[in-house]
């Protein structure tokens, strides 16, 4: 009997097993494609006899069901009165020589390639009792009880599930890819204050900018919400009230002053001003796809960002943030150079991230924070905070450029 402990040495005895034995049989609870020993597995599938999957929770890679879609000898645990959670993989010659790697590591490219602390042993014997046991558990207790799933529609179907909730089971794990190398892991989520506060914490924290007036701040959130309100396409709000909500120096008529810096100034990218001055109607269509109130998904905040683009620009985050921030202060911040060092270093991300990392690294974990998830307050300076929270995050990270 063997103790094994390591990715490495785990994936060379299951590669090892596999070319040895004329048999094998597994019940994993998940398994991934990206990872030697699965390659292996589809180089020798025709040994395998009885072998079981799971896909609660939907941790199986799809890709996984498609590969092995014409394998009659592979299934796929769908429903349980619990989870299905076997580890387990048994190779043999006769009932009276065999091998099994047995613990805690799934098929997975974590457990058999990656940083995943497991542990396995591998024995191996000539006990018929005790193989005829562990095969009666493989095809009674795990592969009568799977399904087959070879139907393209059904694996395109798990495909959508799989990826809609992958971005849930990321945040749950506490802790977030770096942006430096794909598959890093990042800081705890324990590590990073945004990540954590309490909305009480939150609030207290944003009021103390010592750059803006706080109170200021909530005025032009609260002025340009109105005029959102007020006029359902963007070229329809006057030029220069246009310039205030861009971020540009302007001539707006407003009861109080209104500072157009304050969430971002664009004033220095000359191509945003002449776009914004001449009423661009790409920026205007761009900015009309997104709803004044409710739901704002990826796939709506992506098409945003494909028309904006359009109006000639490459990788328009900063300018492009600044105007859904003005209209959707709730669900976004104005990511700039002003306030991007330290949110990154925060979150351990590089600074130069487009739309999608926008939405991906940093979006959705402030969507999954406290704070943000909070119930609406009664105290009125509060409400209006809640309802810019997430712009209000410029309070915590702005930092003046040096001069």
């Amino acid at each position: 009997m063997d103790l094994i402990t390591s990715a490495r040495e785990l994936s060379k005895n299951f590669i090892t097993l596999i070319k040895k034995y004329k048999y094998m049989s597994f019940a994993t609870a998940w398994a991934s494609t990206e990872h030697p020993a699965f390659q292996n597995l589809l180089e020798y599938q025709e040994k395998i006899q009885h072998s079981t999957i799971g896909l609660h929770f939907y941790q199986t890679a799809p890709e996984v069901l498609a590969q092995l879609q014409h394998n009659k000898n592979v299934r796929f645990i769908l429903q349980t009165d619990g989870v299905f959670h076997p580890k387990l993989y048994l190779f043999w010659n006769t009932p009276t020589d065999w091998a099994l790697l047995s613990g805690s590591a799934n098929f997975t490219n974590g457990a058999f390639n990656g940083n995943n602390r497991e542990a396995m042993l591998l024995t191996k014997g000539e006990s018929v009792d005790f193989f005829q046991e562990i095969s009666h558990f493989f095809k009674n207790d795990c592969f009568d009880k799977a399904v087959e799933i070879s139907d393209k529609e059904q694996i395109e179907r798990y495909r959508t599930l799989y990826h809609q909730r992958q971005k849930p089971i990321q945040t749950l794990s506490n802790r977030y890819l770096t942006g430096n190398k794909h598959g890093e892991m990042g800081k705890s989520i324990l590590s990073t204050n945004i990540l954590t506060y309490s909305w009480e914490k939150y609030f207290k924290t944003i009021q103390q900018d010592k750059n803006h007036s706080f109170k200021d701040r909530l005025d032009l959130l609260a002025y340009v919400k109105k005029v959102f309100q007020d006029n359902a396409k963007f070229l329809s709000i006057d030029s220069e009230i246009r310039k205030l909500i861009s971020g540009l120096p302007n001539n707006a008529r407003t009861d109080k002053n209104l500072d157009y810096g304050w969430f971002g100034s664009t004033k220095s990218n000359g191509n945003f001003s002449r776009k914004i001055n001449t009423g661009n109607p790409k920026i205007a269509q761009a900015i009309d796809l997104i709803p004044l109130t409710g739901d704002v998904s990826k796939h709506d905040f992506l098409e945003y960002n494909k028309v904006f683009r359009q109006a000639g620009f490459n990788n328009p985050i900063g300018v492009a943030t600044r105007l859904l921030t003005m209209k959707r202060p709730d669900l976004f911040f104005c990511f700039n150079g002003a306030n991007k060092e330290k949110i990154c270093a925060e979150l351990d991300l590089p600074k130069n991230l487009n739309a999608e990392r926008y939405w991906d690294e940093i979006l959705l974990r402030i969507y999954d924070t406290a704070w943000f998830n909070s119930s609406r307050p009664q105290n009125t300076i509060e409400q209006q905070a809640w309802n810019g929270r997430v712009a209000l995050i410029d309070c915590i990270y702005y930092e003046p450029k040096k001069s």
